[in-house]
């Protein structure tokens, strides 16, 4: 409960606008918390104890279980291109596929910092099947092309 600041008059408690002059009540926070890190702001203070940011425009009153502002919700798992390495490379793309399956399974559960990171492993082990695979064929392919410029077949 407290007074309209347009006005003055005494505002019922959890009122949205003033009974008098009809002004918009501005919704005090229960708990701000700093929008940089996510901690709770005690009262009075000027700058977060955990991460130094001034207080000043900075706090919000979201949950602290909210996700960071910062943290990427969007992960991209590797699935299809997983899939296609499995097809191709079986059983070596099998890893990927795995890490493609977990980065998915941690992003519907919540943990996009888990999911970014199995992503990540599906990317290395996608990038790693493919370099090495195409590198022997290349390399192979180097090797028959020499053989057959200098004659090293063997006639049959």
């Amino acid at each position: 409960m407290g007074n309209c600041a347009r006005c003055g008059a005494v505002l019922a408690e959890g009122a949205a606008f003033c009974s008098e002059c009809g002004e918009r009540v501005e919704a005090k926070e229960s708990l701000p918390f700093c929008a940089q890190c996510g901690a709770e702001l005690p009262e009075g203070a000027s700058f977060c104890s955990s991460c130094g940011a001034p207080r000043g425009g900075s706090a919000t009153s979201r949950s602290p279980y909210a996700v960071h502002p910062t943290l990427e919700t969007n992960v991209s798992d590797c699935l299809v291109w997983s899939i296609i390495s499995t097809l191709i490379f079986f059983p070596w793309g099998v890893g990927a596929l795995i890490f493609s399956l977990l980065s998915r399974n941690a992003s519907a559960n919540g943990d996009f910092a888990g999911a970014a990171s199995y992503a990540e492993g599906a990317r290395v082990w996608n990038i790693v099947l493919w370099v090495v695979v195409l590198g022997g064929v290349i390399i192979v392919g180097a090797i028959f092309i020499l053989m057959a410029i200098f004659g090293l077949f063997i006639a049959a």
